[in-house]
């Protein structure tokens, strides 16, 4: 579904590539605000509609994080 290359290292990872057919896609965070925020990273590098359900949960540890994300972006 997403074609990615991942390099792992001690203190992080580097991914390449992405979904880029401009589909709309659709990732589930189980309520996991950790998975929820990589997912919505993730997402500025796709194309095409992307949709993060449970997303909702990131507001308990950072109320913040998509105005955050935002202002990093423009």
């Amino acid at each position: 579904l997403i074609d990615v290359k991942i390099e792992e290292y001690n203190d992080g990872v580097i991914i390449f590539g992405g979904f880029k057919d401009g589909k709309n896609i659709a990732f589930n965070s189980y309520n996991d605000h950790r998975i929820a925020m990589a997912l919505a990273i993730l997402a500025t590098q796709l194309e095409g509609e992307f949709f993060l359900n449970d997303g909702d949960c990131i507001k308990d540890s950072f109320p913040t994080f998509f105005y955050e994300l935002d202002k990093i972006l423009h």
